[in-house]
């Protein structure tokens, strides 16, 4: 067990790495070569199609996983999924053509977006087999599934450097997608030896739809708090803003690498662990998450810290001085956000595994109305840093709830472990910037100082090495 818990951990990290170091060097070669105009067009088709396919998805994704990790027939849960992708894929589509027929002008200022849609399609065509990979816990065929297409972005971008325009970047990403759609078919086929077919079975995929009507409110709105900023800027602003925004976010995003490699092991494992043990076992084991928790939030807090001292000069120095300095704010209010996600993300865990999804609706749709509240009354008087700061509100207070309405003992104790941890790490980037004016000095010296507090603070303890010790062997 203890060899298996560190394999699936090493494709999961492996996988995360390579799709979130992928991902910058795609974004880094579009905001490089591209003009922000073009940079933001294209950040805000992305958006708009990540929002929709998301929520077509219906929550079938994460129904998936828990089926298949529950016992559940792997191929009839694949046949139906897949049926459901390509119903919803297609009549999207359908209607994003239509739309174009009797909104011509909008399309005309939107061009790619079309074009962006036939990759998102054939992407999103592509998410049964890898979520069945997941519930199966096939960490090692799921890395294959998914790095493929980043992978070959990163080639063509690379090859194609100055001479990229937007309409190559949109080929690229539509010939990727579709050599991913057929790995992963291929992958499902062969080594998961799971052949399917497509069969229309009208009561079992109602009865699907019906199991994840439930969530598909908490999609729907996670999708918006996820991305909904990126829209409403390219509307409400212009795309120049919208392309420092998203260049912001996107590190950001980056930022939370760790959290990536841990949630897909977390949503398996929970729902075994809530499924077959006793309420005095799971009371043990909680304790111990929590442990695991405090320092997911110090990983956190010093991704933040590092963010906020190397900002301006690291990014400047890369963009040519397009998206450091005009993005110090911004990202300040985003990093903050990073601690609260690791314990949203924990939450929402033990909640989904608990079968508790009205509550989780509940909560992310609060955090969706505070988001969307935000953005609108703070977008037009602050650009991006409004969006932030009402994309920070949002994650605290959706933190907050989720920590009253959770049963977990101790949970109170750990959420102001939270705090405090937060606080030592701007007390340690405010000292290291005050006593440093060079951005290079003061990273190290704040590192260093944020460590310190932690030991003294009782943060960090030896006592906490058993915990790990009895997690990775259980």
């Amino acid at each position: 067990m203890k060899k298996k818990v560190i394999r699936d951990i090493s494709a999961s990290s492996l996988q995360v790495i390579i799709n979130q170091l992928s991902g910058v060097l795609i974004f880094y070669f579009s905001s490089r070569y591209l003009f922000k105009q073009s940079f933001g067009e294209i950040n805000w088709s992305v958006a708009v199609l990540v929002t929709a396919f998301n929520i077509l998805g219906c929550g079938i994704d994460q129904i998936t996983v828990k089926q298949v990790a529950s016992g559940a027939d792997a191929k009839k849960v694949l046949t139906l999924y897949f049926t459901h992708v390509l119903l919803t894929g297609a009549l999207f589509y359908g209607l994003l053509l239509a739309a174009c027929l009797f909104f011509p002008a909008f399309f005309r200022n939107h061009a790619v977006l079309l074009l962006m849609a036939v990759s998102q399609l054939l992407i999103f065509f592509s998410m049964p087999f890898k979520q069945v990979a997941t519930g199966k816990e096939k960490f090692r065929l799921l890395l294959l599934m998914s790095t493929c297409s980043n992978l070959l972005k990163v080639i063509a971008l690379a090859i194609l450097g100055n001479r990229l325009t937007i309409n190559l970047l949109v080929y690229v990403y539509i010939i990727s997608s579709a050599i991913e759609l057929g790995f992963c078919v291929y992958i499902t086929r062969v080594e998961l030896k799971l052949p399917f077919r497509l069969k229309w079975d009208k009561t079992e995929y109602i009865a699907l739809i019906r199991h994840s009507l439930p969530q598909l409110g908490s999609i729907i709105f996670n999708s918006a708090v996820a991305r909904f900023d990126w829209i409403l800027l390219g509307l409400m602003s212009t795309t120049v803003v919208l392309a420092e925004y998203s260049f912001a976010y996107k590190v950001f995003e980056l930022s939370t690498l760790p959290l990536l490699i841990i949630a897909p092991l977390l949503l398996p494992r929970f729902t075994r662990f809530f499924s077959h043990a006793s309420e005095e076992y799971q009371a043990g084991k909680k304790q111990e998450l929590l442990v695991v928790v405090r320092y997911e939030i110090i990983i956190a807090s010093l991704t933040a810290l590092v963010l906020n001292l190397a900002w301006g000069p690291v990014i400047d120095a890369l963009t040519n001085n397009k998206y450091g300095k005009v993005n110090i704010q911004t990202i300040f209010y985003l990093s903050l956000a990073i601690p609260f996600l690791y314990m949203n993300n924990f939450l929402w865990s033990v909640n989904f595994a608990q079968g508790h999804l009205k509550k989780v609706f509940v909560l992310v749709g609060i955090a969706f109305f505070i988001n969307l509240v935000g953005d609108i009354a703070l977008i037009p008087f602050y650009g991006a840093a409004g969006a932030a700061i009402a994309y920070l509100l949002a994650i605290v207070i959706q933190s907050v709830f989720y920590v009253k309405t959770t049963a977990v003992e101790d949970l109170g104790r750990a959420f102001g472990s939270l705090f405090i941890i937060m606080g030592l790490a701007v007390a340690s980037g405010l000292t290291s910037k005050y006593i440093f004016n060079n951005a290079w000095a003061a990273l190290p010296a704040g590192i260093c100082m944020f460590a310190l507090l932690l030991v003294i603070f009782k943060q960090v303890k030896m006592a906490d090495r058993p915990v790990f010790k009895r997690i990775i062997t259980t």
